[in-house]
């Protein structure tokens, strides 16, 4: 038996099943790990007897899986590593690897373009590695390079109307974990552009590549979340009820992540570097939800408003 073929089409069915379309991956590991943990909880016998009779293959695939993984453990500690050891340096002393992190998102995409013509000619894979790489790194640069970060925001936000989930998922992944890295700039960007897009009736591709970023940007930013809540409450409220099934449950998930931290809402100030209209828009905002969930304080002429 020919074990590299056999991983190899392992792998191919894998990559298949999470570059569909309609598929939004962050959802897509969260069942998988709700999944696990009720394996682990069940000490049925049945479940025993079923973990018995898993045949080579499954066996094989796991153990192939588990390889990948120490692999990226190696090489993230490599990464981050040197990018912390080079600091503001980094630029000029690993010149192929901030090449490799930033040209292919300045090469590809331009933001200033609508439509299909924001991607020019793209080298997936090499997209793919450079929001991987910048995804592991970003944390680790030094704040003298972080204006380069900012730059590519608007980079990232395009990533999430890409037809390819996995492109998505990874333009995702990098603006939760920019959102702990340049905190008030990435969340200007987040409730100027992608809260727009969440409410996309006519492109359901642009409302699964924001709903995936918002629920990467709750899970990094944790207790963080909390000045930013009132933004982000009603356009959850309104997904719930989205025509995709994805989209309505990562809404679902969302929502109740927030809901959870409302009542800490009205001690913390307003974000130093959120922009002023937002400020604006932030007391309209929470002057809605303070009637919507307090009757008391109904008043039918802000409703009319709205």
């Amino acid at each position: 038996m020919n074990f590299d073929n056999q991983g190899e089409k392992e792998k191919a069915t894998i990559s298949r099943s999470i570059s569909l379309n309609d598929s939004i991956i962050t959802l897509v590991n969260m069942q998988k790990s709700a999944e696990k943990v009720l394996l682990r909880r069940s000490n049925s016998v049945a479940s025993k007897r079923i973990s018995r009779e898993c045949n080579w293959k499954n066996l094989f695939l796991m153990m192939r899986l588990k390889n990948f993984e120490l692999q990226a453990r190696g090489s993230t500690y490599v990464f981050t590593h040197a990018v912390e050891h080079f600091g503001e340096e980094l630029s000029e002393k690993l010149p192929k690897l901030w090449e490799s992190v930033f040209q292919p998102l300045k090469n590809f995409i331009d933001p200033s373009e609508s439509g299909s013509k924001v991607f020019s000619i793209v080298n997936t894979t090499e997209l793919l590695c450079s929001l991987q790489l910048l995804k592991v790194i970003c944390s680790f640069i030094n704040t003298k390079l972080h204006v380069e970060l900012v730059n590519i925001l608007p980079h990232l936000c395009c990533c999430l109307d890409h037809p390819l989930s996995l492109l998505r998922n990874k333009a995702a992944s990098c603006l939760g974990r920019l959102s702990k890295v340049i905190t008030g700039e990435t969340m200007n960007v987040v409730l100027d552009k992608i809260l727009g897009k969440l409410g996309a009736s006519d492109n359901e591709i642009q409302r699964q590549g924001s709903i995936e970023a918002i629920a990467c940007i709750i899970d990094e930013l944790g207790l963080n979340i909390v000045p930013y809540i009132v933004f982000l409450i009603v356009p959850m409220l309104g997904r719930m009820s989205d025509q995709n099934e994805g989209v309505r449950l990562l809404a679902t998930h969302c929502f109740a992540s927030l809901i959870k931290l409302m009542p800490l809402e009205g001690g913390i100030q307003n974000p130093p570097k959120l922009d002023p209209k937002l400020l604006e828009r932030k007391e309209q905002e929470r002057l809605f939800l303070d009637q919507l969930m307090n009757p008391k304080k109904w008043n039918p002429m802000l409703f009319l408003y709205l």
